[in-house]
């Protein structure tokens, strides 16, 4: 008489929902039970669509036997773009196309399908592209070191305006219908209409730190610590909102409705009402922000260099964190319901609505520096010069 033994098994994935096949038969998804023949063991494989799969052996000999396999599936890339030199700023991802600026003085236009380049636009010799390109309707902008803004048209990357702008841009501007408006390291508020200054207006304040668009308002951080609140259309100024400890912002500003959201130096994050000066809320970090804070919804993640994710309701109020283990680097973005983070070598991809791992890539070689997201695509662009896709998480 043969007396068989079995052992129960739990197999977990991330992401969850995968297809569990034990010696080539499908026996459900995870997370789920299986069962291991003592005598003879099993083979375990773990598959789902867009992931490497991940297969293991699992007999009594194994000495890490502990009746959990937890595994997460390597993501597939699309395709990958070698580079001439590292950006210094990040891509942005269109439907079909991501346009990504290199630091050779030129836009780069690279297809959705393939990685393969659709066009470039090629500036001035050592005339760097160093703050975030803008996009609206069908055009494309984006200033240079040298104070040049191009306007492109995506469909075929042909330059319809060049603007020579009063001094050099170094952060994202704002746009309003078909006007750009930007602040210069000379202290001017600076819109462009269809390669026509509109207005340049000078101010009084020393650097503007960051910038965001509320409505007809444009809404600009300081280094002197005061939130500075313009009309779009005609640059004047119409109010300054200021905290009681003045601290200077840095980095963009978050808009939301009717809300700015800025990270100061003092190491609070403050939110004010755009139309009111005193802060609704502000709360303090426990350690240093690793880069800034992005929105998604009425909840706020602050990038901290202990590694840690944490996560406020509209409140200010923490509600829970993630530990990533190693400080992020380059902004998170959120799209589609998850959250993705360049942690050291790695791109984390979270859900949102559970706080749980969803998938990672680990990259052998560079790390990612730059990640941006779009409705079809993730992107990254890593320190060995070279742009990553990977195809968009949905529900």
């Amino acid at each position: 008489i043969e007396r068989r033994y079995n052992l129960p098994y739990r197999v977990t994935s991330e992401p969850s929902g995968a297809r569990v096949l034990v010696d080539g038969k499908p026996v459900g998804k995870t997370p789920c039970a299986v069962t291991m023949d003592i005598a003879n063991g099993i083979h375990v494989r773990v598959e789902a669509p867009g992931f490497k799969p991940i297969e293991a052996d699992l007999n009594i000999t194994d000495p890490e036997l502990d009746g959990l396999l937890a595994v997460t599936l390597p993501k597939i890339g699309s395709w990958t773009h070698s580079l001439r030199g590292t950006p210094e700023t990040g891509p942005v991802v269109l439907d079909d196309l991501v346009l990504v600026p290199t630091n050779e003085a030129s836009l780069l236009a690279l297809r959705e399908t393939d990685g393969k380049i659709a066009w470039e636009v090629q500036t001035k010799l050592l005339d760097r592209i160093k703050a975030p390109v803008l996009v609206g309707k069908d055009r494309a902008y984006f200033a240079t070191s040298g104070g040049r803004l191009f306007e492109v048209r995506l469909s075929d990357g042909r330059v319809m305006h060049r603007t020579d702008l009063p001094g050099e841009i170094h952060h994202a501007g704002q746009i309003s219908g078909d006007t750009v408006v930007f602040a210069t390291r000379d202290r001017k508020l600076v819109a462009v209409r269809k390669g026509r200054i509109v207005y340049a207006h000078p101010m009084k304040w020393s650097s503007v730190t960051g910038m965001g668009r509320i409505g007809d308002e444009v809404v600009m951080g300081t280094a002197e610590g005061v939130i500075l609140v313009h009309d779009i259309r005609t640059g004047k100024q119409k109010r300054i909102l200021a905290p009681a400890e003045k601290s200077s912002f840095y980095g963009g500003l978050i808009t939301d409705g009717n809300r700015v959201i800025a990270a100061a130096e003092d190491g609070n994050v403050y939110a004010f009402r755009v139309d009111r000066a005193k802060p609704l809320w502000k709360y303090r970090v426990s350690g240093a922000l690793a880069t800034l804070p992005v929105a998604h919804g009425k909840l706020l993640y602050l990038p901290l260099r202990n590694g840690f994710l944490i996560r406020l309701d509209e409140s200010g109020e923490p509600q829970d964190r993630l530990d990533f283990q190693n400080s992020a680097h380059g902004r998170p973005v959120v799209n589609e319901g998850f959250l993705y983070v360049a942690v050291g070598a790695r791109l984390v991809a979270f859900d949102v609505r559970t706080s749980r791992r969803w998938w990672e890539v680990e990259y052998e070689e560079g790390k990612p520096l730059h990640v941006a997201a779009g409705s079809k695509l993730v992107v990254t662009v890593t320190d060995d010069a070279r742009v990553h896709a990977y195809p968009a998480d949905s529900r």
